[in-house]
């Protein structure tokens, strides 16, 4: 792009109200045909304006003008290709094709919404939610239908089956095509991560606040099935677990932070219990952490547990880890827990014994 161009565009976004999808089209024709058909779709329309418009727009167009009008429109260009990504998806709902290349359809789907920006996943959350959720013009004439029809008519048997299909949303049919995918449980998760920290952004008059909901309550479903106390794993975690395994603890630790190694050592060592709760779709990611502290009695501050002034004070540095005196062992006290998936965060899960 020219410089001539670029400071065309600049001083209509800096000094006019566009209205978008024409004024903006119109104003410069001199776009070629895939730089304007960005422009046909009002959500990424209003994102570019955004973008270069915004109080460091100004900043960064003085410095590298059509460096920045081009990242602007290729973070554009990037959301709208995750729409026709989207489209093509769910277009295989009711083809006969094989699942080899569902799968790849839906695996490339699923790599490209890991690449956007926050606002492209929210235009792209939104265009998922109102677009691919339940038809309900459709469903209300089947409904009609229904009420014209003899109880035992044999239509009202077929009527019955469209009624099923049109009451699950599309995007149950891709939400259940990721979670076959290696990794796409833990994909779907974070997916409703974004979803719960989208919905606080939205208006709750409009429309699409209550399909953003519906998305919600979609996955959260099915995550519940998923994710049920019968198919989570209760692993016991020492100072000899895996490192990726520990480095994560450290890190979701919520209630009483861990400050470095050596204080891990020590919540992992003897005279403490570390449990996690993991699932075998997401191998090596503790979904809940569970800490306790084996004590010589009921300690009225925590002060006691995270400074080591229990029994485990009395442990060498060359003692064995496991090595502990029973002795010393009067009350055990569940000190912390932490939930470490947003996406899992309705879900309950019960702390079994373990030790």
């Amino acid at each position: 792009m020219n410089s001539v161009f670029v400071n065309q565009i600049w001083q209509t976004l800096k000094h006019q109200k566009i209205s978008f999808r024409s004024k903006l089209v119109n104003k410069f024709c001199i776009l070629n045909r895939p730089s304007r058909s960005l422009f046909t779709n009002e959500p990424f329309c209003k994102l570019f304006v955004n973008n270069m418009s915004s109080n460091s727009g100004e900043k960064y167009m003085k410095k590298e003008p059509a460096e920045n009008l081009h990242r602007a429109f290729n973070e554009v260009n990037e959301g709208q290709h995750s729409i026709c990504l989207l489209e093509d998806v769910l277009s295989l709902q009711n083809k006969k094709i094989t699942n080899w290349a569902i799968e790849n359809k839906v695996k490339s789907l699923c790599c490209h919404y890991k690449t956007l920006q926050n606002d492209n996943k929210e235009i792209f959350l939104k265009e998922l939610a109102t677009k691919y959720a339940i038809n309900h013009s459709a469903l209300s004439n089947i409904i009609y239908q229904t009420e014209r029809l003899e109880v035992d008519s044999e239509k009202l048997l077929k009527i019955e089956e469209k009624l099923k299909i049109l009451m699950v949303p599309q995007y149950s049919w891709l939400f259940k095509n990721i979670g076959r995918l290696e990794n796409g449980v833990k994909f779907l998760v974070d997916l409703r991560t974004d979803i719960m920290n989208l919905v606080p952004k939205l208006d709750a008059k409009k429309p699409e606040y209550i399909a953003i909901q519906q998305l919600n309550t979609a996955i959260r479903e099915l995550l519940t099935v998923w994710f049920s106390v019968g198919f989570l794993n209760l692993e016991k975690i020492t100072w000899n677990s895996p490192c990726s395994i520990l480095e994560k603890i450290s890190m979701y630790d919520a209630v009483h932070p861990i400050k470095d190694w050596v204080e891990l050592k020590r919540r992992v060592g003897p005279y403490r219990r570390c449990f996690v709760y993991t699932h075998s779709s997401m191998p090596g990611e503790p979904l809940v952490v569970l800490h306790v502290a084996l004590t010589k009695e009921i300690i009225s501050s925590l002060k006691g547990i995270t400074t080591a002034e229990g029994p485990e004070s009395q442990v060498n540095e060359s003692q064995p880890l496991g090595n502990e005196d029973p002795n010393l062992i009067k009350a055990l006290i569940f000190y912390s827990i932490s939930s470490t998936q947003k996406g899992l965060q309705v879900h309950k899960f019960s702390i079994y014994k373990y030790f």
